[in-house]
């Protein structure tokens, strides 16, 4: 007679948080000013279902929750909103569950949210037959010719209508080309939202998960070094071999690789910062400003790739060795015989 209990109970819990998530899907769109902020939050109602009451009631909950969303914004809006943020909260969910580590976490969710957007721009193209790329492009193209008719009317010189013109013409080239990289970066940076905000709300909740280290104390494998003299290479293979794949290819991993970096970077400038007892908002001002301004960024870079070989932060001297294990006692042998207790004059 327990079992249907359980289930009802599962189902009703499963309706109040499709209802939640319902409720945070419509903030998002309805909201101008606190609709971007919402949505970071859509996931969580679908992670907490997950780990109460597993997979197949967390996918019910957002077969529901989508829709709901579909007979109140459309069916289109409706399915982009259950493509990009329901996937994230089933792969949460589904980490969090198995107690994956934060940063196996971060991977899965990046990963999860770099196949929820792909599969959107499918969507788009298949419904639409428009190359979201193209149409973007064309948005872009249209803002720079009204900004340099604005420009002419204003009687601004030449060579600035040159220099914008040329600004043109090198953004276009530079997202056809890293394209690849930008949804990377978007993606983890989702990422990494989705799971703070998780994490905060799941606390509360009464389920707490792994934090991540430290800032101060962040390191990548030094397999990425390989990634950096790989696409290096792939940017000069042009050289010798007659197609132009692999400098495309080269370009985009040396810009994931760039951006690894310059994490490492700025947590190596953290660390020391921190150490010289700066001050955490001035800590956090003077590395995103660094990171802003071109030749601090490539410092910051340069300096998190030195990090990667040489520990600039001593972190594995900081760590120490390894604890020795004791001797487990072997079974079956005797407990040693407990020595006497002397006196202060010994026993006569």
């Amino acid at each position: 007679m327990s079992t249907p209990t359980v289930g009802t109970r599962a189902l009703v819990e499963g309706a109040l948080l499709a209802s939640v998530a319902v409720i945070l899907a419509l903030a998002g769109v309805y909201l101008p000013l606190l609709g971007p902020f919402v949505t970071f939050t859509w996931p969580v109602p679908i992670i907490v279902i997950h780990l109460r009451r597993g997979l197949r009631l967390a996918l019910l909950t957002l077969a529901v929750t989508g829709a709901i969303v579909a007979m109140a914004v459309g069916l289109l809006q409706a399915v982009g909103i259950v493509a990009t943020f329901g996937l994230l909260g089933i792969a949460f969910g589904e980490a969090f569950s198995r107690r994956l580590s934060p940063t196996m976490t971060l991977l899965v969710g990046a990963a999860a949210s770099l196949v929820s957007t792909l599969v959107t721009l499918g969507l788009v193209i298949l419904l639409f037959r428009q190359n979201p790329l193209a149409l973007f492009g064309r948005l872009l193209e249209e803002s720079f010719t009204q900004a340099i008719a604005l420009y002419e009317r204003f009687g601004i010189g030449q060579a600035q209508l040159e220099m914008i013109v040329a600004m043109r013409e090198q953004v276009s080239v530079i997202l056809s080309t890293l394209f690849p990289s930008l949804l990377v970066g978007a993606a983890v940076l989702s990422a990494a939202l989705n799971y703070w905000v998780a994490r905060l709300v799941l606390a509360r909740l009464g389920h707490p998960t792994e934090p991540f280290p430290a800032f101060r104390a962040w390191r990548l494998p030094r397999a990425l070094a390989l990634v950096y003299v790989v696409s290096i290479g792939l940017l000069l293979a042009p050289r010798w071999l007659p197609w132009p794949g692999p400098e495309a290819v080269g370009s985009n991993g040396l810009v994931i690789a760039n951006w690894a970096f310059l994490v490492q970077g700025m947590a190596v400038g953290y660390f020391y910062l921190e150490r010289w007892r700066v001050a955490r908002a001035l800590r956090i001002f003077l590395l995103g400003y660094a990171a802003f301004v071109p030749l601090l960024m490539q410092l910051l870079v340069l300096t998190g790739l030195v990090d990667l070989f040489f520990d600039l932060r001593r972190l594995d001297a900081t760590a120490g060795p390894a604890p020795e294990k004791v001797p487990e006692k072997e079974s079956g042998a005797p407990d040693p015989a407990p020595r006497p207790a002397r006196g202060r004059r010994g026993a006569r």
